[in-house]
């Protein structure tokens, strides 16, 4: 599979300054001291709110002066992550041009990325024609939305101003390779540990399929629809991304008012 998609909500940040590392092991959930400009050099994180509701999901990347950030569809990715910066010395600044997500190369000059299951990588663009025409060139194909929602719920990679919103806890959400455990303080680490430490958060998403396409939005936890537990958030055919409350997660079999939704594994 040689596909393409041209990211036009999505931004790329360079990230400076003397105290950028500190600043950043502060503030999002990944450990920057595991990234490197020669091995490790990429990673997925999350930016938390203190209360440790999600404003932003994004792929960062070490390089020789900082860090490159890939943020998904944020608009206030520049002010929530400078929230608490005082004296600190650091220095953000938006790269110019276009995003386009690739999957299919070996290897490729850009920014690896983790937004499917398939190896895929971040190109930022400077001139989106000329680098199209090279990808189709060498046989690589637009792909729609529709596919690169079917690529995300397949992957259990959830993106932020689609899948996700500023209403959203962490652990509300795969967030195994989006958190470290280890690193110690962050904003919004209380949050996420306490509601680890009770056991469930208030929903969980999920992924479902049905045998055929998911029109509806409501979910039942019973056949009779008496319950409401949850709701679809984003489909792609016959297959969604639902959230459902924590009380019904064990359940492997919803239902909506056409549809019978299994729960498909992780």
């Amino acid at each position: 599979m040689k596909l393409y998609f041209k990211l036009s909500k999505h931004q790329a940040y360079s990230i400076t300054g003397e105290d950028a590392d500190r600043y950043l092991q502060g503030r999002i959930t990944q450990d920057i001291k595991s990234l490197n400009s020669n091995e490790k050099s990429s990673t997925e994180s999350l930016l938390l709110s203190p209360q440790g509701k999600i404003q932003a999901k994004f792929n960062i990347h070490k390089t020789d002066t900082g860090y490159t950030v890939i943020t998904d569809p944020s608009e206030e990715f520049e002010k929530d992550l400078l929230q608490f910066k005082v004296a600190d010395h650091v220095i953000i600044d938006k790269i110019e041009g276009s995003i386009i997500s690739i999957i299919g190369a070996n290897n490729i000059e850009s920014n690896t990325s983790f937004r499917y299951s398939n190896k895929n990588f971040d190109l930022i663009s400077t001139d989106i024609d000329k680098d199209i025409k090279i990808l189709e060139e060498d046989g690589f194909k637009e792909g729609t939305e529709e596919q690169r929602a079917n690529l995300r719920i397949l992957a259990n990679k959830p993106e932020f101003g689609t899948d996700i919103d500023s209403n959203i806890s962490a652990t509300e959400i795969p967030h195994s390779d989006l958190i470290s455990f280890t690193k110690g303080c962050y904003s919004g680490q209380e949050v996420v540990e306490m509601s680890i430490a009770r056991g469930k958060p208030n929903k969980g998403l999920v992924k479902v399929i049905s045998e055929q396409k998911i029109t509806d939005k409501e979910i039942f936890s019973t056949k009779d629809k008496e319950k409401k537990c949850g709701f679809i958030q984003t489909t792609s055919d016959k297959i969604a991304f639902a959230y459902i409350k924590s009380a019904f997660l064990e359940q492997d079999t919803y239902y909506t008012e056409n549809s019978t939704l299994n729960k498909l594994s992780e």
